[in-house]
Formats: C-alpha cells, structure tokens, sequence
C-alpha cells in the first residue's frame, strides 16, 4: 500500500512539474503609454516614439495620446503598444496642454520609465508616463 501511495504521489509532482510555466520566460515585448490631465486642464496630447536601447531604432510608429474636459477624452488615456523588441527609451514630442486661456509646449526623452509633466505657470496640465 505505501508503496502505491509513494508512485502516486510521484506522478502528482510530474505532472505539476511538466504543467508549471517557466520562470525564466521573456516578458512580452510591449510599452504602456499614459497620459494624465489634471482637473483645469481643457486639452492636453502627446506624441510618443518607442526605441530599442541598444542602436535607438525605432521600435513602433508614433502614439499620439489625448486627454482633458474639452475633448471628451475623459481625465487620461492609456495605450499599450506591443513591439518587435524590448523598448528601453522614448521621445516625447508634439506635446501640448492648454489650460484656461494658456498653451504650454512642452518635449522631452529618455530611459524607460520615463515620466514627464507639461504644466502651466499654476501648476496645471498634464504628465506623460512611457513604462
């Protein structure tokens, strides 16, 4: 008898071995792209570029991102952009926040994650988020 419930138990342990996923496996290559309008901001959009870190190719085609009161667009937008290769860097540009009566312009790159707000003289406007 225990020798039947040692082979059972052995087959249990295979099978979960067999069945259990990879630790090592690679993440999926892809970027998340959001963009945060803070409540006075009317309109804010950002055009972002996605790059390898390695030769800076281009890893996707321009995302441009909307958010704010006056485009419906609602308080953020979020956009995952799946890629060829792992993304390690971005360009932020085509940026802007209108706020009120003002527009402010603003652009920007770096290594990921790479946040970036775009403001008014107050305070308000928008941040970027490439993750």
């Amino acid at each position: 008898m225990l020798h039947r419930v040692l082979i059972l138990m052995g087959a249990i342990a295979m099978a979960g071995a067999v069945s259990a996923p990879h630790a090592g496996a690679a993440p999926p290559n892809r970027a998340t792209i959001t963009i945060a309008c803070d409540r006075g901001t009317s309109h804010a959009s950002a055009v972002v570029t996605l790059f390898d870190g390695t030769a800076r190719s281009q890893a996707s085609t321009p995302t441009t991102l909307d958010c704010g009161t006056d485009v419906g667009a609602g308080k953020s937008d979020r956009i995952v952009v799946p890629t060829g290769f792992v993304v390690a860097y971005a360009s932020i540009d085509g940026y802007q926040v209108t706020t009120g009566s003002d527009t402010v312009s603003c652009a920007g790159d770096g290594t990921l994650a790479l946040k970036l707000a775009c403001t008014d003289s107050t305070g308000t406007g928008a941040s970027v988020t490439v993750r």
